[in-house]
């Protein structure tokens, strides 16, 4: 026995030194710059996202090594990363077919999904059939839909807050519920009411993260129900949404298919009939359902901060609204179309700094390609996994100088970077290329409607909220700030002009 433990032992260190000796001298990667130890094992980087201060660190640290090592880094065994602003458009240029790796397909359950899709030419024909459902005239009609759930969040704020001043409302919260009852509504033309929830918990909302998806796989529902509570609504969501696929898919196989519903989209679509199956039809729904509420959620939550925390900013805004905005104390509450709020130059500032400094993303985006792609004089190999970030090029002080600070007037007046292109053409938040967020339209159309709805209608205090509760310091798929943050909360709401 003890001979066959020395012997499976010097197997194994010979097989763990001979992969060290082919990644660091024959791999395709070999000859890229980095940490040799990050080169030799992946244990580097799941380190310092699990086990480093609070977790999530892996994304501060290699950009340390870009700073040793140059532009162009080996992360791990089977990654290069890029840190240039200039270079993200290029490398996830729209004409470029990119992969995504099939393991982070799987992360979010929901493989037949197009934002999970791994191959390009699949990926497309799914995306061109949701397309017009996002479309910027699509929303332009659907514009007073967007409003009647700005409403009806107003109406909660006046008739459970409003004069209270004991109360606190956490932003976060207020925002998700918004969000994702906005989503619902305007896919599915379901109401779901969580801006009636008490505080404005969403169960839903707190149970879609990543980390739970292995327990989710890995226990019964009715384990995890006991052991989690939010799972529980997560579950009831995602079976009423499993419904509404069925009977949506059995309407129209009768010719009856009413509503204006993504599901009649895709129904509608000419996409091959495989890709209308219940199941892929239903990972579709819930990833729509899902996608956008806790980005555009945050960036809300990045805007509030900054409009309560900057006076100057608030100001200039009100001044802006003015011309277009009924005063609060007026009989007409009607808010202006969104077509134009669209138009308002500082508005639109407001939205691209928050959007700037929320990132939308914050972890890398690796992808693959069939072809090698240059990057001066590299070569990176076909199929060799390639990524680039967000937060550094929202950051590079030579496109945003003084580039923490949030500065609505820097989009004025359609700026320039350095380079002569256009200001906005460094916003990444909704990524680029032919990956592009889908739903970019809508978030934007969310951000124009609540911010003009609740800063005309409502003031508010900051309480016990600083720069470090918006200000991200782990990567969790998301960006994260300081463990402990309670979020942006305010108190003290009243109605403007009181």
């Amino acid at each position: 026995m003890y001979r066959l433990i020395s012997l499976a032992a010097l197997l194994g260190f010979a097989y763990a030194l001979a992969l060290a000796i082919y990644r660091l001298f024959f791999s395709p990667l070999a000859k890229f710059p980095g940490p040799k130890l990050a080169a030799v094992t992946g244990w580097v980087e799941t380190y310092y996202q699990l086990c480093h201060g609070e977790g999530g660190q892996f994304i501060f640290v290699y950009k340390e090594w870009h700073r040793k090592y140059g532009p162009i880094i080996r992360i791990n065994p089977w990654e290069v990363h890029i840190s240039d602003s200039c270079f993200f458009e290029v490398l996830y240029f729209t004409n470029r077919p990119l992969r995504k790796l099939p393991h982070l397909a799987k992360v979010f359950e929901n493989e037949s999904s197009g934002f999970s899709t791994v191959d390009p030419e699949l990926h497309k024909i799914r995306r061109k059939a949701l397309s017009p459902f996002f479309s910027k005239g699509e929303l332009l009609k659907r514009g007073p839909r967007i409003q009647s759930a700005m409403d009806r969040l107003s109406e909660r704020l006046e008739r459970d807050f409003l004069g209270h001043t004991d109360r606190v409302i956490c932003i976060n919260d207020m925002w998700s519920v918004y969000t994702a009852d906005l989503i619902a509504e305007y896919a599915f033309e379901r109401r779901y009411n969580f801006i009636d929830r008490p505080d404005f918990k969403a169960d839903f909302t707190e149970a879609m993260f990543p980390w739970f998806i292995d327990l989710l796989k890995a226990l019964p529902n009715s384990v995890l129900e006991s052991l989690h509570p939010h799972i529980a609504a997560f579950n009831k969501f995602k079976a009423d949404i499993l419904e509404q696929v069925r009977i949506a898919k059995t309407n129209f196989e009768k010719n009856f298919c009413k509503g204006d519903t993504v599901f009649r989209a895709i129904f509608s679509s000419d996409l091959p009939h495989a890709e209308k199956s219940i199941e892929r039809m239903h990972q579709e729904a819930i990833t729509l359902a899902v996608a956008g509420a806790e980005t555009v959620a945050a960036t809300l939550s990045v805007a509030t901060f900054h409009l309560l925390h900057n006076p100057h900013i608030r100001r200039r805004l009100d001044e802006e609204l003015a011309a277009v905005v009924p005063d609060s104390r007026s009989s007409d509450t009607s808010m202006p179309s969104l077509e134009i709020l669209w138009q308002l130059p500082y508005l639109t500032g407001i939205i691209n700094e928050a959007l700037r400094l929320s990132y939308g993303m914050y972890a890398r985006i690796p992808r693959t390609s069939d072809t090698p792609i240059q990057y001066y004089e590299w070569i990176i190999p076909p199929g060799v996994t390639f990524s680039m970030d967000i937060a550094p090029a929202h950051h590079d002080e030579r496109i945003f100088p003084d580039s923490y600070t949030f500065k609505p007037e820097r989009w004025l007046n359609s700026p320039q970077a350095f380079d002569g292109k256009l200001l906005t053409r460094y916003l990444l938040s909704f990524s680029r290329g032919t990956r592009r967020c889908l739903g970019m339209q809508l978030a934007l159309a969310e951000m124009y409607i609540a911010i003009p709805s609740f800063f005309s209608r409502f003031d508010a205090d900051l309480f016990e909220t600083d720069l470090t509760d918006i200000t991200f310091v782990r990567d969790r798929f998301a960006p994260r700030p300081k463990i402990g943050s309670k979020g942006v909360r305010v108190n003290r709401l009243k109605a403007r002009g009181v």
